[in-house]
């Protein structure tokens, strides 16, 4: 089983999937951590029937050919989220316009193509050529009996599956997140079967992976099992005191998504500033800025100026850098608490949308570029477009702020009335979940154990 990134060990490791399989005395657990986290996942998790071994070398960065079958499989997914991600490619580029030109009218003949069965049946048999030998010496080790691969956007999880599939071993996948079968992968390797978090990804992967229904599991997502259990909720004055705030104050939780993704966020941040300090804001509030525990954002240059809004990264990191990321449980159990006590979350078309839901917290997405005024395809707003996230919209269960005056009315309307939009959220919530219960880590595990030993 590969642990691509420090989401995947949110989702399983961190969960009753990891309880089921640990309690299995006859079964022997292969974890592939990336190099530089195998030694943390050896402290957290090694035992004497768990082997933790680094992920082999992707020796494909550096080919060409490669680079440019990559492309094509981008391109070739035919969704409204791959057709934005074009136009804002030729926009933001910097290459000569000729040269852009060409390469967009390629991109866009290939996103038709991506349409076609047959086309993407033809890229995957492609791919076969590029099958590695990295990971046979593991095989050859361990010999397996089921190959798992819990994130099917990366070039490991194809590349075990294609070795799996040679030696004739039982695969097993599973679709990471809600957006990547949109915007990341039409899956390139199929495995025998597929887990999916709702009936929506479900179709997603029939649709745009040719996965025969039949073999799809839906699993509720895991990482959300912690959300739902009362005894992780901390009284309302401990969890202020945490941060020096005023607990009969209300609370706007803002979930900065980092620089890549929101470069505006700080005249963002700067427009509720003004609003707090010019006492526009009716009702007494906090503000809670959470940063993306992945990207960079520049939270050192204006902490000060922006007093008394509290900046915090949640998450731990075994190295320096971000991308080392990982959500310990105390981790989850903190952000938990912001969401849970917070009356109102700001965020731009993230995942945080869905867990404000999970509390039934009004949530108002940011589709506007602070003080600027940029085109649709460089914009904010064309994340609310993107196939998954239009989905969340079109419940009303999100209001979507497209400018600092609706900003400010959305604002007012929920600290007065926050119970608007409430039978939207319900519809997010229970779409996405798929149940509302905290079993779905258990359920994975139980079905990977059902399919290995059959």
């Amino acid at each position: 089983m590969t642990i691509y990134d420090g989401a995947i060990a949110k989702n399983l490791l961190r969960t009753d999937f990891w309880k089921v399989l640990k309690v299995k005395n006859d079964l022997r657990v292969v974890l592939f951590a990336t190099p530089d986290k195998a030694p943390y996942y050896r402290e957290k998790f090694g035992a004497k029937n768990v082997f933790i071994e680094s992920l082999p070398r992707d020796e494909f960065n550096k080919n060409i050919i490669y680079r440019i079958f990559t492309e094509l499989v981008l391109n070739s997914i035919h969704t409204n989220t791959v057709k934005i991600r074009q136009y804002n490619r030729f926009f933001i580029s910097r290459g000569n316009f000729p040269k852009r030109l060409i390469l967009w009218v390629l991109r866009r003949i290939i996103w038709y193509l991506g349409a076609l069965k047959i086309w993407r049946n033809f890229l995957r048999f492609i791919y076969k050529f590029f099958a590695s030998a990295s990971f046979a010496p593991y095989f050859d080790k361990y010999q397996p009996d089921l190959v798992f691969a819990p994130n099917m956007v990366s070039t490991e999880d194809s590349q075990i599956l294609l070795e799996a599939k040679k030696r004739n071993i039982k695969t097993l996948g599973m679709i990471k997140s809600w957006d990547n079968l949109t915007s990341k992968t039409f899956i390139l390797v199929r495995p025998d079967k597929l887990i999916v978090h709702n009936p929506k990804i479900k179709e997603e992967a029939a649709k745009y992976g040719d996965f025969p229904v039949e073999n799809i599991f839906i699993s509720g997502i895991p990482q959300y099992d912690f959300y739902l259990r009362k005894d992780v909720i901390l009284p309302r004055e401990d969890f202020f005191r945490n941060f020096n705030l005023d607990p009969q104050k209300k609370l706007i939780f803002f979930c900065a998504p980092g620089d890549i993704y929101a470069p505006d966020d700080e005249e963002n941040i700067d427009i509720l500033h003004r609003y707090f300090k010019e006492g526009k804001i009716q009702h007494p509030v906090n503000v809670l800025i959470s940063i993306h525990p992945k990207y960079n954002f520049k939270t050192n240059s204006f902490e000060d100026k922006y007093s008394p809004f509290v900046f915090v990264r949640i998450g731990t990191y075994p190295k320096e850098a971000l991308s080392a990321w990982e959500f310990e449980d105390k981790d989850i159990v903190y952000l938990i608490n912001c969401l849970y006590h917070s009356d109102i979350v700001i965020n731009t078309a993230s995942t945080m949308t869905i867990e404000a839901c999970i509390f039934d917290r009004p949530v108002i997405n940011i589709a506007f570029d602070g003080y600027k005024k940029r085109n649709y395809w460089t914009s904010v707003r064309r994340f609310c477009d993107y196939n998954h996230y239009s989905n969340l919209i079109k419940t009303g269960g999100v209001r979507v702020a497209r400018s600092k005056e609706e900003l400010f009315l959305h604002i007012s309307q929920y600290l007065s009335d926050p119970k608007l939009d409430s039978e939207g959220r319900r519809k997010i919530a229970e779409g996405q979940l798929y149940r509302l219960n905290d079993q779905a880590g258990g359920g994975i595990g139980n079905f990977l154990l059902e399919l290995l030993y059959q």
